[in-house]
């Protein structure tokens, strides 16, 4: 998806004040490490499109991982973002809250410890495929551009602000490609998000990302 001068600008203005908002009362996150990228199982599209909504998001899938404490063992969580409110869905799991709001070009995402014990969370993966695996988006990264047809500028993954202690590490893969045409390595269907150390009660990350509506 393209991002113009004004949504750049926009998330650039969302971060400045996002970090003003998680400075009082607690440690500030260290934000995103360095993005890396693996192909991954491919997947392969007829066609790619700039153009997303909510619609996009609603529906697909969302994966969970816990640190394993002495005395308990959380499940991973597996869930799909649900019916949305306006340009905003709201996934609840066991921990965490995870909102997406698409009012703008591109989702914005909010993950929120929600303070139960024991559901320390060190994974995150984003999933453009809904419950029976169909195809619902995919991640455009910044490079290389131009990339896949129809998917025009992408961009990595914005730090948009956080609580914690730890470094979140992001990982792309699952490449996508168009059907008889060379991978161009940035697309994808996966996002997995790694904590350096567990993210744990009052942790917060906020970040925006580029997806792409797969045809």
């Amino acid at each position: 998806m393209n991002i113009n001068r004004t949504a750049r600008s926009s998330l650039t203005v969302i971060a400045a004040a996002s970090a003003n908002l998680f400075v009082v009362g607690a440690a500030l996150a260290a934000g995103i490490g360095a993005v890396t990228a693996l192909v991954g199982a491919p997947f392969v599209v007829v066609s790619v499109s700039q153009v997303t909504s909510i619609a996009q998001v609603v529906g697909s899938r969302v994966e969970v991982s816990y640190a394993a404490t002495p005395t308990f063992v959380a499940p991973p969580f597996v869930g799909y973002f649900p019916a949305a409110v306006g340009t905003t869905s709201t996934l609840n799991g066991p921990g965490f809250s995870l909102i997406c709001d698409h009012a703008g070009a591109n989702p914005t995402f909010r993950l929120t410890h929600s303070g139960a014990v024991g559901y320390n969370i060190v994974e995150l993966r984003l999933i453009g495929l809904n419950n029976v695996g169909g195809k619902k988006y995919c991640f455009d990264r910044t490079f290389p551009n131009p990339g896949t047809a129809q998917s025009l500028n992408g961009a990595d993954i914005v730090y948009l602000g956080g609580v914690g202690t730890w470094l979140a590490g992001p990982e792309y893969s699952n490449r996508v490609n168009l059907v008889g045409v060379a991978p161009q390595n940035d697309t994808y269907m996966k996002l997995r998000v790694k904590f350096s150390t567990s993210f744990v009660p009052t942790n917060v990350l906020a970040f925006g990302l580029d997806i792409d509506r797969i045809n």
